[in-house]
């Protein structure tokens, strides 16, 4: 149990509503946050679609509710019957203030907000982009979210300029373990591995990854390159790798299920470019020891360039080719980036520091619930 809670702490509730975005954005810091959440006294439900994959979210002693999801002029009843499935599980667990209601996808707020006005709880969004503001906005009328949640303080600042106001916002990392020893370069027998992950979209910057790669391989002609994900845009990048002759060499693997067991038997992680949400998969190359390459301006913390990463310009692929070539024909110095990479993530991405940033958070709220319910007994 966390040390910094009293013996007398009473456990609180909260509600994460997610749906299949989030399998495809952050599925194992999910269920890392639902593990770690066990220790700080918080009893969990998770609200999902009724597909397979969402259901696997939910891990350790999670309870789940899952629904059909239902489009307009559907969606409100449905929202109202949800929220009293949650009202009732909430309910049965017995807790001492009104449940906090955390929204992990923006397309999940309106849903989130119902639950909470039914609950009376407090509502929580956390967002991936500066874009996904208007699940926020689009909420004013209910007196918004108690608060926002941004994975990096890069994200925060421009979530920040969007909205124009002082509304907090609070910097919580995703975490992932940290292997052993960085896996850059780690056999010198091995091919070389270059690994692309993401949702896969024609206009990520995925194509001038691959042209890249078409001219890497003419100095390493047994790199491989891993495409990890799915989306509209694969049979398009799937062109591409055929018109650059480099097909036998790239593999689209889809989604995996065991996204670190690929990575950690990889050299080089990509991040093709800064406009994407932000996402686990970088995250985990880092804590994985993985030499980054990564472009200007991402949504992610702690990349520095020269120092535990390469960063270019995503309009400049003459140096991104370069930033490549060169790990490629250095392995010591991708080993050397790869490792600082990897105390950045121990340091500052880790599931412990993941955690416990939720648990400070939730502990407010419930604190300010507690306030509050003390002074209404009080006032009666």
């Amino acid at each position: 149990m966390n040390p910094n809670l009293s013996d007398t702490a009473q456990r609180m509730v909260a509600c994460m509503v997610a749906d299949e975005s989030v399998t495809d954005r952050l599925p194992t810091a999910l269920r890392s946050l639902q593990i770690g959440l066990i220790d700080e006294l918080v009893d969990l439900l998770l609200v999902v679609p009724d597909e397979d994959r969402c259901r696997q979210l939910a891990t350790g002693p999670t309870q789940i509710i899952t629904y059909k999801p239902h489009l307009w002029p559907l969606a409100g009843l449905a929202h109202k019957r949800i929220a009293a499935q949650v009202l009732e599980k909430a309910q049965s667990l017995k807790p001492a203030t009104p449940i906090l209601v955390h929204s992990f996808s923006p397309r999940t707020a309106p849903l989130a907000a119902e639950i909470a006005a039914a609950t009376e709880g407090s509502l929580l969004i956390s967002l991936w982009s500066a874009s996904e503001i208007s699940s926020v906005t689009s909420l004013s009328s209910a007196g918004g979210p108690a608060t926002m949640i941004a994975p990096s303080e890069v994200l925060a600042a421009a979530i920040r300029q969007r909205l124009r106001t002082d509304h907090r916002i609070d910097v919580i990392p995703l975490g992932a373990p940290a292997a052993p020893a960085p896996s850059a370069f780690r056999d010198p027998d091995r091919a070389a591995t270059l690994v692309i992950a993401g949702a896969l979209q024609e206009d990520q910057g995925i194509e001038a990854v691959l042209r890249t790669a078409k001219i890497a391989v003419q100095r390493h002609p047994n790199l491989l390159v891993f495409v990890i994900g799915r989306g509209p845009g694969e049979p398009a990048l799937r062109r591409v790798a055929e018109d650059l002759e480099i097909d036998q060499q790239v593999i689209f693997t889809g989604r995996l299920e065991y996204l670190r067991s690929a990575l950690e038997a990889a050299d080089i992680f990509c991040l093709p470019s800064a406009a994407a949400p932000h996402r686990e998969e970088l995250i985990h190359a880092m804590a994985a020891g993985l030499a980054i390459l990564a472009p200007q301006r991402s949504p992610y913390d702690h990349l520095v360039n020269e120092e535990n990463a390469l960063l270019f310009s995503e309009d400049d692929e003459q140096t991104l080719s370069t930033c490549l070539l060169r790990l490629l024909d250095n392995p010591s110095t991708a080993r050397r980036l790869a490792a600082e990479a990897q105390a950045a993530a121990r340091q500052h991405l880790s599931v412990p520091v993941m955690v416990e940033g939720h648990a400070r958070i939730y502990r407010r709220l419930d604190r300010r619930e507690r306030t509050f319910t003390l002074a209404q007994s009080e006032k009666s």
